[in-house]
């Protein structure tokens, strides 16, 4: 069970507050996101897989690749993340994911 709303002071007007966004991981692939970031996140770990067969036929066939950086929406960032990992599989991936200092090398 998770709570989102820490206290709430009705005589002072104070606003919930959200829970601190953390995503517990633990055994048997057990996920609990905390927090509305931390829910968008957990997407994350989780791509469609029809999205990421689709982008994969797609750039195969195109014969490209993708340049990506990490401020995309969590969503793309999975897809693409699923996408780079099954062409490593076969040796040739074309997905790359950085922050701007590692585009720069």
């Amino acid at each position: 069970e998770k709570s989102t709303v820490a206290s709430f002071d009705v005589n002072n007007n104070e606003q919930p507050e959200e829970a601190f966004p953390s995503i517990v991981i633990g055994p048997n692939g057990f996920i609990q996101p905390q927090g509305s970031f931390a829910e968008a996140q957990t997407q994350f770990l989780d791509p469609c897989p029809d999205a990421v067969e689709s982008l994969l036929e797609s750039l195969d066939n195109a014969n490209m690749g993708i340049v990506a950086h990490y401020y995309m929406d969590v969503e793309l960032q999975g897809v693409l993340q699923a996408v780079g990992l099954k062409q490593a599989e076969s040796g040739n991936s074309r997905v790359a994911i950085a922050d701007s200092l590692k585009m720069g090398d």
